[in-house]
């Protein structure tokens, strides 16, 4: 009988021990100031950690930015005051993140927080690989939630933040097989957030300026299943970013089929003007293709669309055209360009005669030099 209440006392201390170590993180941070000074932290506790934490425990968090001013001249750059939430289960860590930017909203100057909305970003958005492996999914909807709010009021991120963003993406993406971009941009929701066209422009650009383009257009292509619309800035973003030179992370003939495609949905879909580096980008790219009939037709789509064409566009289709051997478009291309005052290079004008001539168009070589010379050139 003792052996057999004995083995049951030790059995029962395992289990109290057992639920301790799961209550043990929730108890901290609600108002069970004294446990995490007996238990060994998972982190090195520094003061700058400590009074953070400190200010959480005790629900203080409009103290936070202070504390973070305060030591910003004497603190190791590396010291990260946010660490100790990685301690707790993912749920509470989102509460105290949602509850500590909240607190943010109304502090003046709005500049006050600056450095905890980059502290935060820092510690949600590990920037290696090993870290992310070991870093809860919901820290990336909770960084966009800071995110989202910071830019709110005027905080630019460092640029450190774009990649850690680009980084965190791709890799929740392949963990996850692929998980529809809309599905992951939603998961903001799942913190109490809704993703907004100016978190949603951020993660583009973040991907874009990591030779991720494709992703890029996945994020494009989600925003509206997720609850916001693009914008141009949305669109002209990942044009530009299809028509670079280099750094796309796409092949050139894909990469330039996509910005193509992707004008033509937003002006002519959309109703939504680019701007004009968007416009000479992928003009100048198709040209690069050996696509100047494609690059006339997306100009002329333009105007049609009563958008703004400039020069630089219509001269960039007409060389493209022209080496291409495609004369007739070219000749079209002029007389649009003259009717609203451009007036071609002397030796593209030349060409273009020159050309349509040679195929037998001379109507509208008569008709090209008509246009040019009401303009006097």
């Amino acid at each position: 009988m003792a052996a057999g209440r004995h083995q049951l006392s030790i059995t029962a201390m395992a289990a109290a021990v057992a639920a301790l170590k799961l209550i043990r993180p929730l108890l901290c941070l609600r108002g069970g100031r004294h446990l995490h000074q007996h238990s060994p932290p998972l982190h090195t506790e520094t003061p700058l950690r400590l009074s953070v934490r400190d200010a959480v425990e005790a629900g203080n968090h409009r103290q936070i930015p202070h504390i973070l001013s305060s030591a910003a001249a004497t603190s190791d750059p590396g010291d990260d005051p946010f660490s100790f939430l990685s301690d707790l289960p993912p749920a509470l860590t989102a509460r105290h993140v949602d509850d500590i930017i909240q607190s943010f909203v109304s502090l003046r100057p709005r500049s006050l927080p600056y450095l905890a909305y980059a502290a935060l970003l820092s510690f949600l958005l590990p920037e290696t690989t090993e870290l992310l492996a070991r870093c809860p999914s919901v820290h990336f909807p909770l960084a966009l939630a800071v995110l989202q709010t910071g830019i709110r009021h005027g905080y630019s991120p460092l640029p450190s933040t774009r990649g850690a963003f680009a980084l965190s993406w791709v890799h929740l993406r392949r963990r996850h097989h692929r998980q529809p971009a809309s599905r992951l941009l939603s998961s903001m929701r799942d913190v109490g957030y809704r993703p907004d066209v100016g978190s949603c422009n951020y993660l583009i650009a973040s991907l874009c300026a990591s030779s991720k383009a494709e992703e890029a257009i996945c994020v494009l292509r989600a925003m509206g299943g997720a609850g916001c619309l693009p914008d141009s800035e949305s669109y002209c973003t990942v044009i530009e970013a299809c028509c670079a030179r280099e750094g796309r992370g796409l092949p050139a003939g894909p990469a330039v089929a996509a910005a193509a495609e992707l004008m033509r949905e937003m002006v002519a879909g959309e109703g939504i003007a680019p701007r004009k580096r968007a416009v000479g980008m992928l003009v100048a790219a198709m040209r690069r293709e050996g696509q100047g009939r494609a690059a006339a037709e997306v100009v002329r789509l333009l105007e049609r669309e009563g958008c703004a064409v400039g020069f630089e566009e219509y001269e960039s289709a007409v060389e493209g055209c022209l080496a291409g051997g495609e004369f007739v478009m070219a000749g079209k291309m002029v007389v649009e360009m003259s009717k609203r005052g451009f007036i071609p290079y002397i030796k593209a004008r030349q060409r273009v005669v020159e050309g349509l001539a040679g195929i037998g168009q001379q109507e509208l070589a008569i008709a090209v030099r008509q246009c040019l010379a009401k303009i006097g050139s």
